[in-house]
């Protein structure tokens, strides 16, 4: 008896620890497109890990999956995580860039200061 109700409760258990969900990524909701052909919509979330001028940053996908960027000394956007290399790097304006990785393309908001 003792067994059959140890399995069930560890059974439950198991099934809980694996449909719980992830808590939201924290940050800045930022314009992407992600996909060929799709739009720009305000679902990606911008996440610095640390200084916003001298540090990686997180961009995260609406699916849950997200790419890792960083600032090299050329004041460029490149990638960490051994995806494709960022391209299209154009400046919308003083306060925005425009890049695409792979087929995803991102409106990044610089941080105060940079290029000065």
């Amino acid at each position: 008896m003792f067994l059959r109700t140890f399995s069930a409760v560890a059974s439950a258990l198991l099934l809980a620890a694996c449909t719980t969900e992830s808590p939201a990524p924290e940050g800045e909701m930022i314009d992407c497109a992600i996909g060929p052909g799709a739009e720009y919509s305000e679902v990606c979330t911008l996440e610095w890990l640390g200084d916003e001028l001298d540090s990686e940053f997180l961009i995260h996908h609406p699916d849950g999956s997200f790419r890792r960027f960083a600032f090299d000394g050329e004041h460029q956007i490149v990638t960490t995580d051994g995806a494709d290399p960022a391209e299209t790097i154009r400046a919308i304006s003083h306060a925005f860039w425009e890049f695409s990785v792979g087929g995803d393309r991102y409106k990044l908001p610089l941080p105060d200061g940079y290029g000065e």
